[in-house]
């Protein structure tokens, strides 16, 4: 359990980080960022093979949640920021 946890803290690390990434390199739709964040976390789950010893589906359902888990995060950053634009602040 300790190993699948830590799993997922490190994936949605990287997987926020390789979507923003894609996000500037390709220009996304905004109906679409979810789907590719959820696409990316699944990709880069199912690639994380040589750094665990979990199984595929473990993986794959890591990447998922890793992959909307990141999706919020980046729109709980833009809210954020056009919060703080609307008040005035920093």
């Amino acid at each position: 359990m300790i190993t699948l946890i830590s799993f997922v803290l490190i994936l949605l690390v990287i997987t926020a980080a390789f979507t923003k990434f894609v996000m500037h390199t390709f220009e996304i739709k905004k109906r679409y960022v979810p789907a590719t964040h959820l696409v990316v976390g699944i990709i880069l789950g199912i690639l994380a093979r040589p750094f665990t010893d979990l199984g595929v589906e473990l993986r794959f359902w890591a990447g998922a949640f890793t992959g909307l888990i990141s999706a919020g995060l980046l729109d709980f950053e833009t809210f954020k920021m056009i919060f703080l634009k609307k008040k005035g602040g920093k």
